[in-house]
């Protein structure tokens, strides 16, 4: 949380963005958050640690390279496109874009939704592994 806030305010005085800042800030924070750490828990329980560290790598390389956070989703082909409508990282990307700059982008319930589903299925996934072992 820490170096989120930090690089927020460098990359303010160094490239000036543009933030409007919306009260949702936080709690978009918090969700994306929560979300990554239940979701990251789910695959280190049900998953050797060496596997979990390969599907960390490609979660990494695979959000950096290939989902809709850094271009237009619409640049994706279609299977693709589909396939970020469901996973977290895109929804993400949105829920936090429309909370540094309302003005300009949109997050829709939907985003949200999709945020809460991956929180739960993640911790929830964890608990049953553990309760399970």
């Amino acid at each position: 949380m820490p170096g989120i806030i930090v690089s927020s305010i460098v990359a303010h005085l160094m490239f000036t963005p543009g933030y409007d800042i919306s009260w949702t800030v936080v709690p978009a924070l918090l969700m994306i958050a929560l979300t990554s750490i239940g979701v990251g828990y789910g695959f280190s329980y049900l998953l050797s640690p060496t596997s979990s560290m390969g599907i960390s790598q490609v979660v990494v390389f695979g959000a950096l390279m290939f989902s809709p956070v850094n271009f237009p989703m619409d640049r994706l082909p279609e299977w693709l496109q589909s396939l970020h409508a469901v996973l977290p990282i895109y929804s993400m990307a949105e829920v936090m874009r429309a909370s540094l700059a309302a003005s300009t982008f949109d997050a829709t319930m939907g985003n949200y939704i999709n945020l809460m589903v991956w929180c739960i299925l993640g911790y929830g996934g964890a608990i049953f592994i553990l309760n399970r072992k």
